[in-house]
């Protein structure tokens, strides 16, 4: 199967990052055995990730405590929500029904 420019130029990210299957792997290397203009599309595809590579970003210190707060905040509106339609809060929350499916905990005990 040969590939089109186009095509063979929409997956090279994928091909740097080894996502290709064998077979989409071959036939986008034997379209930039011939195509001159591919070898080049895959050259500068090369120096944009390098490029993105050498970027190191820090977070901000602060950011993993922020983001608790909004999750608490967030947990914390759900369960009063729960609360003013009558029902418990606990059993409203999902991660708080995951924990007890992991456990083996239930809220409906029998006896």
């Amino acid at each position: 199967m040969s590939h089109t420019c186009e095509e063979t130029r929409a997956q090279l990210a994928l091909l740097l990052y080894g996502e290709l299957s064998f077979d989409e792997e071959e036939a986008v290397e034997t379209h930039l055995e011939a195509c001159g203009e591919c070898r080049a599309a895959l050259g500068r595809e090369r120096e944009l990730h390098a490029a993105f590579d050498g970027v190191e970003i820090e977070p901000p210190v602060s950011l993993l405590r922020e983001c608790r707060d909004d999750l608490r905040g967030t947990l914390a509106s759900i369960g009063t929500s729960a609360d003013a339609a009558g029902t418990s809060a606990r059993a409203t929350l999902w991660w708080d029904r995951f924990v007890d499916a992991v456990s083996f905990r239930s809220h409906h005990r029998c006896g």
